[in-house]
């Protein structure tokens, strides 16, 4: 690849923060941080895909791929990639561009011919998501192109794979899995400045007819226009959604374009790197005996897409979330902000004055996150609408939503049904018909533990969080008041007297590249 690939794109330090926490705990918001942190983490350890080759080099034969990273590491000759090779800077920026931090490895493979995304195993079971790739067969590729934005493309191909959900397939790729993927890599080169011309091409010297795994030339050329056309010309759609709009015409990716295009447009949205904010939070909960408990605090946050930084002025806490390549890997931080000593400390902090008992960590971060980052969360969809599906008109409270259904996601924590906990999430997020603004996430979690080989115990937590009063910050809308409605339940039936958590924002202010 040539060293001027990356001269155009910003520079960026892909620093994992140091911090970490073992152990596990659930709690109902675990989603909250869903689609392009949850989805990218979780659901891609259901995929096994490959970017057959560009020039004749497809095949068929699933030895092409690889079962474990000691594979990878045979046939790579222990090629990992790291931080400074280009092929990393570029993914790297593509990921970041997405809003999340790299949650894959990189393998340089030679004489492999090709581009692969796949999940493997290490030497402890886990899944390991990679890209494996020739870097003679991508400077091959951008030679013959006569364009580095070729090599380029390939490489946001394959994390198109990653983050659409591919599932595994012996037979090797489905045209529908490439086109998504082109979709993917046009609407991201566009986000990186890149021509529709220089978009397309990527895929301007595959095979004019096609084959059973990958589609004809011209509907690639199509796919990639359409990703790029809706980050640079999201106007030129040939239906404009309102709510008379039939429902044979609507799409996901209607539905999430015109959100994204209410609430300040992709450009706009994708420049926000900082955001800085105080809410006010009022908590209400009751008991199945009828007993009421409220709380009265206030929270400040300075966030973006690594971290949020939180004050908890009322308690004279302070903490700090890292986002890494899963909410199971987040670290969080935590000191007093009286001490003398300004010394941060992992784990939770413990519940109250003198009290060593402490909150479980995945209860005590999303109770503290800021609504805005799980907003942001859910804007990230319209980079790729291939993963969730239009499903009908629901009413609620006498208001009418165009309703998107998110992937369920299902995943193991140890290792159930011997030991462990069994998670099991469906998520559906409603649209305002008349308006075009996301109003509620609904969220389903059950969770199942298992010990000694059995099923121990087995309940769901329902949460629905509506947003409301949304108003124009610097050319970007967004909701200032959430209200979320959290209950239990067990065999179908409420187990408690449930909690409502009311939020609203009493300052703003948003920093842009």
């Amino acid at each position: 690849m040539n060293n001027k690939l990356f001269s155009f794109l910003p520079l960026t330090n892909h620093v994992v923060p140091p911090v970490g926490i073992t152990g596990w705990a659930f709690n109902l918001s675990i989603i909250n941080r869903l689609f392009f942190c949850l989805i990218l983490s979780f659901f891609i350890s259901n995929i096994t895909q490959a970017q057959q080759s560009f020039y004749g080099f497809d095949s068929e034969d699933a030895s092409l791929g690889f079962q474990t990273v000691e594979a990878i590491n045979d046939r790579c000759n222990y090629s990992e990639v790291g931080q400074n090779a280009e092929a990393y800077d570029v993914v790297g920026r593509i990921v970041e561009e997405m809003g999340l931090t790299m949650y894959f490895k990189m393998s340089e493979c030679p004489n492999m011919k090709n581009a692969r995304a796949q999940i493997v195993k290490d030497e402890k079971g886990n899944n390991v998501p990679y890209i494996i790739y020739d870097k003679n067969f991508l400077d091959q590729l951008a030679q013959e192109s006569s364009t580095d934005w070729a090599a380029i493309g390939v490489l946001a191909h394959e994390v198109g794979h990653l983050q659409s959900g591919h599932t595994i397939n012996n037979r090797g790729s489905k045209p529908r899995w490439e086109l998504e993927a082109d979709r993917f890599l046009g609407f991201q080169l566009a986000k990186l400045g890149a021509s529709l011309e220089q978009a397309q091409s990527t895929v301007s010297q595959t095979s004019e007819k096609g084959s059973s795994t990958h589609p004809p030339r011209a509907e690639r050329l199509n796919a990639v226009e359409a990703g790029w056309l809706r980050y640079n010309k999201p106007d030129t759609r040939r239906i404009v959604l309102d709510e008379d709009t039939p429902d044979r015409d609507i799409t996901a990716e209607l539905v999430l374009d015109r959100f994204s295009k209410e609430i300040g447009g992709n450009k706009k949205l994708n420049a926000v790197k900082h955001i800085e904010s105080r809410e006010s939070i009022k908590e209400k909960s009751r008991s199945d005996m009828g007993r009421t408990g409220n709380r009265e605090y206030t929270f400040q946050y300075l966030q973006n897409f690594k971290e949020v930084h939180i004050t908890h002025e009322d308690a004279r806490e302070e903490y700090k979330v890292y986002f890494k390549d899963s909410i199971q890997n987040d670290s969080l931080v935590w000191k007093f902000t009286d001490e003398d000593i300004k010394k941060w400390r992992s784990g939770v902090p413990p519940i109250g004055a003198g009290n060593l008992v402490q909150k479980e960590k995945y209860d005590f971060i999303s109770s503290k996150n800021s609504p805005l980052k799980f907003f942001f969360d859910h804007l990230k969809l319209s980079s790729n609408p291939d993963l969730v599906l239009y499903r009908g008109r629901s009413y609620l409270d006498g208001q009418e939503y165009f309703s998107l259904e998110l992937p369920t996601i299902k995943f193991d924590l140890g290792n159930p049904p011997r030991k462990g906990k069994r998670i099991s999430v469906s998520v559906t997020n409603y649209y305002n018909t008349r308006t075009g603004l996301l109003s509620m996430i609904a969220r389903r979690e059950t969770i199942s533990t298992y010990r000694g080989g059995r099923l121990k115990d087995e309940y769901s937590i329902i949460q629905e969080r509506s947003l409301t009063e949304y108003k124009d910050f610097e050319g970007i809308k967004l909701p200032t008041v959430t209200t979320t409605k959290i209950i239990e339940e067990r065999d179908g039936y409420p187990v408690n007297g449930g909690r409502q958590k009311y939020r609203e924002i009493t300052d703003l202010n948003i920093s842009y590249q």
